[in-house]
């Protein structure tokens, strides 16, 4: 309890997220990255790669490359994360390559709207 606590402190003191707040920058778990043809979504890619990480217990999140500060632009991307550090991440995609083979962890801060 007293080491959550001493991280939650060190974080809090570098200006990262707080309790209640969403984090948005970190190391991103790419499950999928489909470039974007016009008004074709790519929803059939989408949906697999979603998929995949639910099958594997995870959240995932899909949006365009260009909100991501660190992603090529001009790409629909799947998501989960972001971790705060690069271990973390590379253990988690070493879980998700199991229903998504072809994960990959990005550095990257989601800018939202």
């Amino acid at each position: 309890m007293r080491t959550a606590l001493a991280a939650l402190a060190l974080v809090v003191a570098a200006g990262g997220a707080q309790a209640g707040e969403e984090l948005n920058e970190g190391w991103w778990i790419v499950a999928g990255s489909f470039r974007q043809s016009g008004a074709d979504r790519n929803d059939a890619s989408i949906a697999k790669a979603s998929s995949g990480l639910k099958r594997c217990g995870f959240k995932p999140f899909n949006d365009f490359s260009d909100k991501f500060a660190g992603f090529a632009p001009g790409f629909d991307v799947v998501v989960t994360g972001p971790y705060t550090e690069h271990a973390e991440a590379d253990a988690i995609v070493a879980r998700v390559r199991r229903c998504v083979p072809s994960a990959y962890v990005k550095s990257a801060r989601y800018l939202g709207e």
